[in-house]
């Protein structure tokens, strides 16, 4: 499979805590051709709110950087 040129943006939502007190952090990374990059993790503070966690860029000749 293949990407479009373009920026990508990789959002996160709290849904419900489920009665934990403490804040989730989440993680991941990018896979692609040429290996993955990890995502920064990102500490999720409000229920129902979407958080942007990073915004891939794939540029035109493939490459592939998070910001």
């Amino acid at each position: 499979p293949t990407a479009a040129p373009g920026d990508y943006r990789i959002y996160a939502n709290l849904y419900n805590l489920h009665g934990v007190s403490s804040t989730p952090t989440v993680t991941g990374s990018v896979i692609y051709r040429d290996g993955s990059i990890a995502l920064p993790p990102t500490v999720l503070t409000a229920k129902q709110q979407k958080f942007l966690v990073a915004t891939v860029t794939v540029a035109a000749d493939g490459a592939v950087s998070v910001r």
